[in-house]
């Protein structure tokens, strides 16, 4: 975590299966980057297609921005895998990022024992791990709690200790995402859930280490709920999707989280 009265917030782009040429990528990124360089405060990683991690890696030599990729195979190094991308494959391009069990992934077949073997991949390659977590549903009995932390320990079991502070969690309630939503994820919401994974983390690793490591949403974030979901939230910074594809809204977004870390 950063000193005390001086907060660091993280802003990830998820740009998912966009855009559709590299010349966009590059124009998408520079006008991001043009925004990023004016608030050093923030940290901004983008995640990008496979096909354009290479390209862009080059262009952020200078670490104002970082590169990810979006979701690695479970093999690793090299071999006969027709269509895998490994995270040492991905490392040797220039990501320093990768994302794993975001809720696209496991509704595609990804379950905590695949999402686990992703996360020590992507460690032993020497990335950053973008642990995503989150219910499907909520219900009144409480059990959505106990799947996120099933979620939580089951991915990081087995992690070195000294591993922890490359493993960025990021809280994604599926309930409040996309065209389907049920409702909004509201500021407590976040703050409740926010509280409950850093206690996970504090009974798996103790509160010291735990209180180190980054608690991001993930929701469908934009400049309209950014600065009330860091502030009420709490949380250490925001992975949007949609809002990452539009470098003016993304750049309010930074400015927000500049602002909110300045007055924490």
């Amino acid at each position: 975590m950063a000193k005390k009265n001086s907060r660091r917030l993280l802003l990830i782009g998820n740009w998912k299966m966009n855009p559709s040429s590299p010349e966009e990528a590059v124009s998408l990124y520079r006008r991001t980057r043009t925004k990023a360089l004016k608030f050093p405060g923030v940290t901004v990683v983008l995640c990008v297609p496979y096909i354009y991690i290479g390209l862009l890696a080059k262009k952020a030599a200078d670490k104002r921005i970082h590169i990810g990729g979006q979701d690695i195979s479970v093999v690793e190094g090299i071999g006969a895998y027709t269509g895998a991308v490994s995270a040492e494959l991905l490392s040797k391009v220039g990501a320093r990022y990768t994302i794993v069990g975001h809720s696209e992934r496991r509704i595609a077949g990804d379950d905590n024992i695949v999402v686990r073997a992703k996360l020590k991949s992507a460690l032993r390659a020497g990335l950053f791990v973008i642990l995503c977590v989150g219910e499907t549903e909520r219900d009144s009995h409480g059990r959505y709690l106990t799947a996120v932390k099933e979620q939580v320990e089951s991915a990081l079991r087995g992690i070195d200790r000294a591993e922890y502070h490359k493993v960025i969690i990021v809280y994604e309630p599926v309930w409040a995402i996309g065209d389907k939503a049920l409702r909004a994820a509201t500021p407590q919401d976040v703050l409740e859930m926010q509280i409950y994974i850093h206690k996970i983390l504090a009974d798996l690793i103790g509160q010291e280490i735990a209180r180190s490591m980054l608690v991001l949403y993930g929701g469908s974030s934009d400049q309209k709920n950014a600065e009330e979901i860091l502030r009420t939230g709490q949380v250490d910074g925001l992975l949007p999707g949609r809002a990452s594809l539009n470098p003016e809204v993304f750049g309010v977004m930074i400015v927000i989280a500049d602002r909110v870390a300045r007055a924490t």
